[in-house]
This record gives C-alpha cells, structure tokens and sequence, in this order.
C-alpha cells in the first residue's frame, strides 16, 4: 500500500468513536467560551493525532483543530486565545486555532508533519467544506516530484549524519556518536517513508509509522539491531567505523536503504557521491509544492 490509500486501512472505527463523542460535547463547551463561542460555528472541527490511529491508552488526549478564516483565527491568536484545553470522556484535550489558509499553505510547502495527520484526521463538525477540503489535499497522492526532492534531501542528510559517526567511534567519543546516530536514524526513516510516497510524522512517532509501511518494515528491523548496541561500553569503545561492532549495523542499516531506493527505481550518483550533491540536497525543498493545481 502507498500514497493516499494506507492510512485508510490503519485507522479503524476508534477514530470516527471519537469524533462522535467530540460532537457530542465540544459544542456546548464552545459555546460557553467567551472569545471562541461567537466564531467557532464558521469554521471547522478537525480531530488529529494518535488517538485517530486507534492508539488509545492513559496517555492518548483529544487533539482538535479548529480552523476558521484567516482574518478571525489571526484575532483569536492576537488575543491569546488560540489554544484552550478541555477535558472530556476522562481525557484531557486541546483545541488550538488556525488559519485556512495558513493550513493549505503549510500544506503546499509540503510540512511533513502536518499533511501526515490531516491524512489520518477526522472531521468533526464544519459550517462548509473547509476542513473535508484540508483532508482531502492532504490526501492527494505525493507527486513524483515531491518524493523524488525528498528522497535526495533526506538521504544525503542521513548520510552526512552517519559520516559524522566515523572519527567519534575511532576515538570513543560517546555523546558525538549518539547525537548522530539518532540524527541518522530519523533521515533513514523519513527517507523511508518518502520513497513509497507516505508523509512523515514528527520523531515520536516516526519509527512506528515508518514500521506500518512496506518499506519501513524492512529497515525497521535493522534499527532494531543499531538500537540494541546503543549500550555505555560500545558507546565508549574506540575503534575503526568499518571494525566497530556499531559501526557495522550503521552500516548494514544504510546499505539495505540504498537497495530499497534502487529497487524502488531511483538511481544516481548521490547514492554514492553523496558529498559532492550537499548544496543541490539543501536546496532540493526550496519552493517545493505539494500540488501544483491547489
């Protein structure tokens, strides 16, 4: 599965539960607000984060967006009062305030973050179209375009990280190694998930949504493996990149990437040069569009 389809059969009836307990109490809640009860009924209710992937323990919350126009919203975030927390059905919540167009144009400038979770997200209530509009641009297929700029980027990216780790493994330096390697790990990850066409979440649940994708589950278990030799000792032992017992998982991690990509039909002297593509990487994300039509 990939592009605007997976996430379809990962969410199930959990998140459309909640929505409907949210539209059984948020408008009361609203109304009685002094600053949101006059406008909230112009806008959109969008329901968003892990407890729209069925993740559902102590520690899920309600995570609403509340989108209006732009004018209205940019009043209530002068004011303040962009971000009011509620508690309901035993869990604490949040809605904070947004601009229509502020959120299509985060959109457009293809924010990872934010098209992942309109994907999986859920209408609650709306006056019009504008938050089922949101949704289903976030919904779009990634253009080949996108994922191609964002393949480069995050891949050279990563190996930039992972060539960071090689003098500070030599000389046993712990903290040096660990802060690249996690760096190495998240770029591998997004580059993951990029190459089949899926947008990325922020860290925290980068790994397990990288883990629900085809390509993610055949790097996930190698990470698995880097993870595992993240102890004190290994940390601290100074020794060749190419000899280190770290410094091969690393490696096999990031050989098994390269494979995906070319077998994902992508090819080009970045994958091996990468060094010598560090300006064209950079610049890869200027400008670029998440739908040119839109």
């Amino acid at each position: 599965m990939s592009n605007g389809d997976s996430f379809a059969v990962r969410d199930g009836a959990a998140k459309e539960h909640w929505a409907e307990r949210l539209r059984e109490f948020l408008p009361a809640f609203l109304d009685a607000h002094p600053v949101l009860g006059g406008v909230w009924r112009t806008g959109a209710l969008l329901l968003y984060g892990s407890i729209t992937r069925g993740i559902e323990d102590i520690w899920s919350d309600f995570d609403v967006w509340l989108v209006l126009a732009d004018a209205a919203a940019s009043e209530i975030q002068a004011a303040g009062q962009d971000f009011v927390e509620f508690k309901a059905q035993g869990r604490a919540g949040h809605v904070s305030v947004h601009g229509r167009r502020e959120l299509t144009d985060r959109v457009q400038a293809c924010e990872m973050d934010l098209i992942y979770q309109l994907r999986h997200g859920a209408v609650v209530l709306e006056s019009g179209r504008e938050g089922s509009e949101l949704i289903a641009l976030a919904r779009r297929p990634m253009r080949p375009a996108v994922r191609d700029a964002l393949v480069l980027h995050h891949y050279v990216e990563m190996r930039s990280e992972h060539r960071a780790c090689d003098n500070p493994m030599a000389r046993g330096h712990d903290v040096a190694v660990l802060l690249s390697l996690t760096k190495m790990i998240a770029q591998t990850l997004r580059t993951a998930m990029v190459l089949q066409g899926e947008p990325y979440p922020y860290d925290k649940w980068l790994y397990h949504a990288a883990a629900a994708t085809p390509v993610g589950r055949e790097l996930t278990p190698l990470v698995d493996r880097v993870v595992d030799q993240l102890q004190p000792a290994l940390l601290r032992h100074a020794e060749h990149d190419r000899t280190h017992p770290l410094g091969r998982e690393v490696k096999a991690l990031r050989n098994e990437l390269v494979r995906l990509i070319r077998a994902h039909g992508i090819d080009g002297g970045w994958l091996t040069h990468w060094y010598l593509h560090m300006t064209e990487a950079s610049k890869a994300l200027r400008g670029l569009r998440w739908q040119e039509d839109a």
